[in-house]
């Protein structure tokens, strides 16, 4: 009986060691495998298998995602129960035919070194294979808990942080590659029964070779599928072959001396963010203690000239002093116990900025064997800084930052160094932006509808549609003569203001809606006069200049019919479409349309247009016409005695001539002076002796009629249809003519 108590006794023991080790193990198998998934990507433009599960559980409903199992007979299902579940089976064999690459394949791992006062001393071969060009991978090493001495690919420095409890390489590179670690690995578990237990990168070929400086142990390899130990000279030595394994547990030895005497090792990671505002620069310092052989309660660090202290913090009853020095401020950290393994201290300094350049030194700890560190830089203010020097940095992309510290930054950061020795420094320019106050509103629309009398009488209703916040009031300057008859907001009557320099101040209301603010409209009547319209003459039109930018104006003019107008130009150009003119007078009176995009804030607008009375055009077209048509004439009498050259400037210039007219007075216009050019030009004369030709021609020989069937009556039937089919080819050519003159005059219409 008490052997069984003894051995149910021993079990309960036992069973909370298997439970935690399942644990650990567990741990270590999802934080590798969640650090792989994030070196992975979907070929030919597939998602990954993260979202590939998010939509397969997207698709599912509310219910259960599987039907029911049943042998035979009938199940209604309800059909969106149906749909989902015909989605989520459809997505799993899209999922299925996806092929997906991994960025990071690793290879053979090989461990070797020996055991020390308080740990292992190991150096870790690791081969990789990295694809993905242009895309940054991050590489696992080894766990959080193990201190990195040196990290080396090709015979070069690396720098490694931390990632989901692994120390990883975060790099571009492509191709196969062998990096080279030197390790300490701390000694875990109590007194007397030491073990080692870190995590590491699972490949699928991994060698451990230890030596331990004692004879007569027993070590023992967790997940080895091969292992031999050995008596060599003065110690043991183990070799073993592990199946692929996120976990290295070693057990089974004794503790291989004492702790007091001891001197502790420490390894330390610094963390620092310079946020830099308009007047001062605070610098947050997380410096992160890996502490091996023995435990240790003292934490100095300096604390360079130029920054002082603001906050200190760390577990374990942390409290500090201060003593100054010429180089800077020494900060005495000490705890209430000794700390092993791990351990940090967040530092929170601050410094002014004078318009000088700034020169970043980081905080180092007193007494570390080996310290590296990073380096980042963020703006909340309106500086712009630049690198002007630095000194044992190593400058790096923000991506190679640690996510810890991208995390904790409160806006992008710009900048980033990192470092491997204590004398590192950055040198930097800060500039003082000039500031430029945001608009607290915008005016989406302008919409104007301008009226004008024969008695030049012009009455403008205008539209104002904008969104507003934080405004009270809308100014607006109105041009000379103009005055407001009515003002609405929204459709009520409101009453406008005037300030000091004669204003109109329109007043506002804050605009509906949370996000998207809501538009509301502004409606203003403007009178003035532009003076009675005459025979002839230019008229301008202004519009009040806003106080605000605005997006989109839109002007329509309309004015008696009695006139013909030019379109609207001005000193900005338009940039909507306007109505078509085949004429700078219009035979018609549409309403004149003015568009502009984007009109700063203040900035007046007006509008010209010219105007000329309708029974006026008439007379002058016609008079252009006969004077095209006599200056032909004149040309055509003094034709022969002109030289080539001549005859092909004058011909070009009456060419050009009648387009002007036909562009100033219309197409009748131009059909009337080429009329009347052809008739003193003697065009038709000479057409008239053409056909007369032809006609006798076509009656030779005169002797004689000829019968039916006879050769001459059938040579002058044919010779006659021959002249009509070419007259009607000619005819063909001359509108095809036309047609390409006239889509070559308006290739916009």
């Amino acid at each position: 009986m008490s052997a069984l108590l003894l051995t149910l006794f021993a079990l309960l023991l036992l069973h909370p060691a298997r439970a935690q080790d399942d644990a650990r193990q567990t741990f270590a198998d999802d934080n590798f495998n969640s650090l792989m998934q994030q070196n992975e990507f979907a070929a030919k433009g597939s998602q990954a298998p993260a979202a590939v599960a998010e939509q397969s559980a997207a698709h599912a409903d509310d219910g259960p995602a599987l039907l029911p199992s049943v042998q035979d007979g009938e199940v209604e299902v309800p059909l969106r129960r149906y749909e989902a579940l015909r989605a989520q089976i459809r997505a799993g064999e899209e999922a299925a035919r996806r092929s997906y690459a991994t960025l990071v394949v690793l290879g053979e791992s090989t461990y070797s070194g020996r055991a020390v006062d308080g740990g292992l001393q190991l150096r870790l071969q690791l081969r990789a294979t990295l694809r993905g060009p242009g895309l940054w991978k991050s590489v696992p090493l080894v766990g959080e808990e193990v201190a990195i001495v040196a990290a080396r690919v090709g015979g070069q420095p690396i720098a490694v942080t931390n990632q989901n409890g692994y120390q990883v390489w975060v790099t571009d590179q492509v191709g196969e590659v062998s990096l080279e670690l030197d390790l300490l690995v701390p000694a875990r578990g109590p007194r007397g029964s030491l073990e080692y237990d870190f995590l590491v990168a699972r490949t699928p070929v991994t060698r451990f070779d230890c030596f331990f400086p004692e004879t007569g142990l027993e070590p023992r390899l967790r997940r080895a599928v091969r292992a031999t130990v050995a008596s060599e000279a003065g110690g043991t030595a183990l070799s073993a072959w592990l199946e692929p394994t996120s976990r290295i547990h070693l057990v089974g030895y004794k503790d291989l001396g004492a702790e007091e005497g001891r001197a502790a090792k420490v390894y330390v990671e610094t963390l620092s963010l310079l946020s830099v505002e308009e007047s001062s620069a605070d610098l947050f310092t997380v410096l992160r203690y890996d502490i091996l052989q023995a435990g240790t309660n003292r934490f100095d660090i300096f604390v360079p000239a130029g920054l002082s202290i603001v906050s200190a913090d760390g577990a374990g009853g942390f409290r500090y002093t201060t003593e100054a020095s010429a180089e800077g401020t020494i900060m005495r950290g000490e705890t209430a116990y000794p700390i092993r393994d791990r351990y940090e201290v967040s530092l929170r300094l601050s410094r002014s900025l004078d318009g000088e350049p700034v020169e970043v030194v980081p905080p180092r700890a007193i007494g570390a064997e080996r310290e590296h560190g990073w380096l980042g830089v963020e703006v909340l203010g309106t500086i712009q800084l630049a690198e002007l020097s630095r000194t044992e940095a190593l400058a790096v992309d923000a991506n190679q930052l640690p996510a810890e510290l991208l995390g904790n930054a409160v806006s992008p950061v710009l900048l980033g160094w990192r470092y491997h020795s204590s004398g590192a420094a950055v040198r930097l320019s800060a500039t003082r932006l000039p500031e430029t106050e945001p608009v607290a509103g915008s005016i989406d629309e302008v919409v104007a509808t301008t009226r004008i009398t024969a008695e030049g009488l012009a009455t403008t209703e205008l539209s104002i549609t904008l969104r507003n916040r934080l405004r009270h009031s809308l100014r607006l300057r109105l041009p000379e003569g103009v005055v407001v008859r009515t003002s609405q907001l929204d459709g009520e009557a409101v009453k406008p203001s005037r300030d000091r320099e004669g204003n109109l101040l329109l007043p506002l209301k804050r605009s509906s809606g949370t996000e998207r603010p809501r538009p509301f409209t502004l409606r203003l009547s403007l009178e003035s006069d532009v003076g009675r319209m005459g025979v002839l003459g230019l008229r301008r039109l202004s519009l009040p200049s806003f106080e605000l930018p605005v997006s989109t104006l839109r002007w329509e003019v309309e004015a008696p019919a009695a006139h013909r107008y030019s379109r609207l130009f001005g000193d900005i150009a338009p940039q909507g479409e306007e109505e078509s003119q085949t004429s700078i007078f219009a035979s018609a009176t549409p309403p004149l349309r003015y568009t502009r995009f984007w009109l700063q804030a203040d900035q007046p607008l007006s509008v010209r247009f010219a105007h000329l009375r309708g029974w006026v055009k008439a007379p002058l077209a016609l008079g252009a016409a006969i004077a095209l048509a006599m200056t032909a004439l004149g040309a055509r009498r003094r034709w022969p005695a002109w030289s080539r050259a001549a005859r092909s400037v004058a011909g070009l210039a009456l060419v050009c001539a009648a387009l002007a007219l036909a562009w100033a007075a219309g197409d009748g216009i131009l059909l009337f002076a080429i009329f009347v050019a052809a008739a003193a030009g003697g065009l038709f004369g000479e057409a008239r002796a053409l056909l007369r030709r032809l006609w006798s021609a076509l009656r030779r020989p005169a002797e004689g009629e000829p019968t039916p069937g006879s050769w001459r009556a059938a040579s002058f039937v044919g010779r006659a249809g021959l002249l009509l089919s070419t007259g009607f080819v000619a005819l063909l050519l001359l509108v095809g003519l036309l047609r390409l003159l006239d889509v070559l005059g308006s290739p916009l219409g």
